[in-house]
């Protein structure tokens, strides 16, 4: 199969990377072509603009930041849209805006043309191993299509209904890990402070199992690694913030997420944006007017976001 692939970060590299060697005739664009030097490598071809890119595909994949990016590369000079032959199919996986994925699945719709938003989960780790959650939202018969491709890189691949249900399940995804994050940092602030060593509560809290996935990054956080790749706290701030949204569209009232995404805001406003996204911790300490011990890591942590 013809697959385009525009978007060659941290999550679009590796899995464009992963339908090559699947066995696709892949073409490959990003702003930056330092980028896509492994995948030319690999024999994968390099594409200058976004319409060279897609001409003649029958698969695009979208794997950007954000629903800006995603109108930039749709609508802007050469948009996707506009050059894409008549029944392929985009594929939309970054975690986007519902309203932005709506506006697309339309404008797909009334060129003659396939969409399926499908965000995926599972960080680079699981893009490099090809054990990626995909949670896909569009019809049957343009996942039927387009599915020989989200395998690659995919397993499962979800079905989730009609469009916007992969993006509003991506977003609850995001949601629940990052909110779940403060949470689990007011705890730490809160025994910290109480005179409880923090790695004998992490150790603790590995046990009951009950904040098993901010366990296996507490390390990190307890060593103030807050400096370096990972899930970068002004993408886990946009992330809440387009749940909010889904929120509002689906008239769904979602206050405690509203309290969590205070603490990413005020990260933020303090030039935060940059920091992995547990970073958030040092807003905790400053309202708390302590500051928890820092823990020297002893082994090595994986997981760099949700």
């Amino acid at each position: 199969m013809r697959v385009a692939f525009i978007g060659l970060g941290n999550m679009g590299g590796p899995m464009a990377l992963r339908i090559h060697r699947a066995g696709h005739e892949l073409a490959v664009h990003d702003q930056r072509r330092d980028v896509a030097a492994a995948l030319e490598q690999a024999g994968a071809r390099w594409a200058g603009s976004v319409a060279e890119v897609v001409d003649g595909a029958e698969v695009i994949c979208l794997s950007l930041p954000g629903p800006r990016q995603v109108d930039a590369v749709v609508n802007g000079v050469g948009g996707v849209v506009a050059h894409m032959k008549p029944g392929a199919v985009l594929v939309d996986h970054t975690t986007n805006g519902l309203d932005t994925v709506y506006q697309v699945a339309h404008q797909c719709a009334e060129a003659g043309l396939g969409f399926l938003d499908a965000p995926v989960s599972g960080g680079s780790a699981g893009a490099n191993a090809g054990t990626l959650v995909a949670m896909v939202g569009g019809s049957s018969n343009d996942l039927r299509f387009a599915r020989p491709v989200l395998e690659a890189f995919a397993d499962p691949v979800l079905h989730l209904g009609a469009v916007g249900t992969g993006t509003v399940a991506k977003l609850v995804n995001n949601q629940l890990y990052l909110c779940g994050e403060v949470l689990f940092q007011e705890g730490v602030v809160l025994a910290s402070k109480a005179g409880i060593d923090p790695s004998v509560l992490l150790a603790m809290l590995e046990r009951t199992g009950v904040a098993a996935t901010h366990v296996r990054t507490g390390p990190r956080m307890l060593a103030r690694e807050f400096e370096g790749d990972g899930f970068a706290l002004a993408l886990a701030e946009k992330d809440i913030a387009m749940a909010l949204a889904a929120g509002r569209e689906l008239d769904v009232p979602l206050s405690t997420t509203g309290a969590a995404h205070q603490r990413f805001v005020e990260a933020l406003a303090a030039g935060m944006g940059a920091q992995r996204s547990f970073a958030t911790l040092t807003m905790i300490e400053r309202a708390a007017g302590f500051e928890v011990p820092m823990v020297a890591r002893r082994r090595e942590e994986t997981p760099d976001g949700p």
